[in-house]
């Protein structure tokens, strides 16, 4: 209300990865597709779903949640938001941190374990591989459900395109119809 005096103009307050879906729809990669899902992998998991070109924000604002969707893995993890097994106690860069200093015992950023990956280390290529392929098989369970045009991938983790690309393709292909 304070922005709208002040302004003289509506004003709408989203979160950042339903902002960024409307970016995408409207002037990114998902420009000319009706229903897109948006996803943002780095500190966290977030989704923006469009449909017929519209931010869907759902009864309580958290449409999109995808970092949030429970998965099956063996081991339990906590999410940061108190859950168990959710996608984002995997697959988020913080996520593959911990795991990486589980396996090591050494503390390092996502941006090392992705360097030591490309000059061969097995441990940081199998740790950020298998997060990849489970926000794959995440995003093909996404697509059965609401079947987009598109799904767009960005963030600090979805930055590691050399790393992941293959590992998502195959979890998607493996969950998504086809």
């Amino acid at each position: 209300a304070i922005f709208h005096r002040a302004l003289g103009m509506p004003v709408v307050v989203l979160n950042d990865v339903h902002a960024m879906a409307i970016g995408e729809g409207r002037y990114g990669a998902a420009v000319g597709s009706a229903d897109a899902l948006v996803v943002a992998v780095g500190t966290g998991i977030g989704g923006g779903i469009l449909h017929d070109g519209q931010l869907v924000i759902g009864a309580s604002g958290s449409a999109g949640s995808i970092g949030h969707v429970p998965v099956s893995i063996p081991d339990r993890r906590r999410c940061p938001c108190g859950g168990w097994n959710h996608l984002e106690a995997y697959a988020a860069g913080p996520a593959i941190e911990a795991r990486y200093a589980e396996v090591t015992g050494l503390p390092h950023r996502l941006p090392t374990i992705a360097a030591q990956a490309r000059a061969g280390d097995s441990v940081a290529g199998t740790l950020i591989k298998e997060a990849a392929e489970l926000l794959g098989r995440a995003l093909g369970g996404a697509a059965n459900l609401l079947d987009p045009d598109i799904i767009v991938i960005a963030g600090g983790v979805a930055a590691l395109e050399d790393l992941i690309t293959e590992p998502v393709l195959r979890g998607l292909a493996d969950e998504a119809l086809p």
